[in-house]
């Protein structure tokens, strides 16, 4: 008997793939294709009243796109509280966070957060959803509001988002969805239940992290497409039952029970025992999204290389759920850690000028937009004469009285990620350090 809540599901009705193209068939209205709608703002991190977001949702027209006051801060631990859950029915409406630790919409523990209608075709980005609530297993099907999170009926797509702390699984899929550049944690139920439906539905998951839920990927008779993604650290990671799961590569997980539903069959997967995935705790890892940093030595860093694409989704290049461009290759999962790609140095040779060599960084590149991202280089010993500066360019002449044979450098890299926090800068830092080999001849 398994233990432990849900967080994805994918059940529902009218979908075909062809090739990567998903095509669907939905019962009801929706915002016809390159509608555009009102801007309507809100204003407010109370749970309802007049530009709170559920009062704001209830007024949108479809089409609408639904986004937050400048400045305005709800975080996590001070989030928007709803008593009910909000419900949007064929709307064809965009929320739009300015990211997940700035804005964060919570069910208090008492009530589901987000309903979303059968027919229509909707979007969420930027947002945490926390602390929903709904007595749901993971597996059960029955009712219109299963998903502590987040419920779906018709076509939803979620992008650069954390799902977190709810309680009947963090998201119950009954249409078609796809989740992109986001973090699925902490979510749970409780106990585990059977799904017997006969419907049928889809779930695009890619460059996404599931850890620390109570199931991980749930299905009855649904079909699946997963890629990039780390599923890892679950009570239960894979579970499904007369599923159609399409692996599209690159998926790092501990259970090697993912195999059996039909993921981790492509050369480009990753399955490791215990705690090889490598996550850091859910925390600011810079910019305006808590998420899970794989570490340097993770089997996620850098493991796919530019120029892949996932089904449809540019999986590298990418910018990653804090809004963070990759360089070089780009990893498994929600986030894009950094580390030193120079691995080795041409020779030296003592008493004769070296000449320039820059080392380089892998996994985020420096950018100004959304968010400033700088790199520094800081040396921690170097053969004598020799000198670095903080852009990484490594010169100088190495001292004559050097002998000839194997040495090294070791030098620190900063990364330093600056972001807003309503209208405060908040500045996150991470420093690691490494020893290059070089030999002097």
């Amino acid at each position: 008997m398994h233990v432990g809540g849900g967080t994805l599901r994918a059940l529902a009705t009218g979908s075909l793939v062809v090739g990567a193209v998903l095509v669907t068939s939905l019962a009801g209205g929706s915002a016809p294709a390159g509608a555009t709608g009102a801007i309507d703002v809100v204003t407010t991190c109370a749970g309802s009243g007049t530009g709170s977001l559920p009062a704001v949702v209830a007024a949108a027209a479809s089409g609408d796109t639904v986004t937050f006051a400048n400045g305005l801060s709800c975080p996590p631990g001070s989030p928007i509280t709803v008593t009910s859950t909000i419900t949007v029915s064929l709307k064809g409406l965009k929320i739009v966070g300015p990211g997940a630790s700035s804005i964060a919409v919570s069910g208090g523990g008492a009530v589901p957060v987000f309903y979303f209608g059968s027919g229509e075709i909707d979007a969420i980005s930027g947002l945490t959803i926390e602390n929903g609530s709904s007595t749901a297993s993971c597996g059960t099907f029955g009712g219109s509001v299963v998903g502590g999170g987040i419920t779906n009926w018709g076509n939803l797509s979620v992008t650069d988002s954390t799902i977190t702390g709810n309680t009947g699984m963090g998201v119950d899929n009954n249409g078609v969805a796809t989740i992109t550049n986001s973090t699925i944690s902490g979510n749970s139920g409780p106990g585990y239940g059977d799904f017997t439906s006969a419907a049928s539905g889809y779930l695009v998951l890619t460059d996404s992290t599931l850890t620390g839920n109570g199931c991980g990927l749930y299905g009855g008779n649904d079909q699946q497409a997963v890629g990039g993604s780390v599923i890892a650290g679950n009570t239960v990671d894979c579970v499904f039952n007369n599923s159609l799961v399409t692996d599209l590569g690159y998926n790092l997980s501990d259970d090697p029970s993912c195999g059996g539903i039909g993921l981790l069959h492509q050369a480009t997967d990753k399955t490791v025992p215990g705690g090889g995935v490598d996550l850091g705790p859910l925390r600011n890892n810079g910019g305006p999204t808590d998420t899970f940093l794989p570490g340097a030595g993770s089997p996620a860093f850098g493991a796919i290389p530019p120029g892949t694409t996932l089904g449809t989704t540019q999986a590298c290049p990418r910018v990653d759920q804090r809004g963070v461009p990759s360089s070089g290759n780009c990893a498994i999962g929600a986030v894009e850690p950094f580390g030193v790609s120079t691995r080795s140095l041409p020779n030296a040779t003592p008493g004769t000028a070296y000449g320039t060599v820059t080392l380089s960084a892998q996994g985020e590149a420096a950018s100004t937009s959304p968010n400033l991202t700088t790199l520094k280089w800081k040396k921690i010993t170097l053969p004598s004469g020799m000198k670095l500066t903080s852009a990484g360019v490594l010169s100088g002449t190495p001292s004559p009285k050097l002998t000839a044979g194997p040495s090294s450098v070791t030098i620190q890299l900063t990364e330093t990620i600056t972001t807003l926090s309503g209208t405060k800068k908040v500045k996150t830092k991470t420093t690691i350090q490494v020893t290059i080999p070089i030999t002097l001849t």
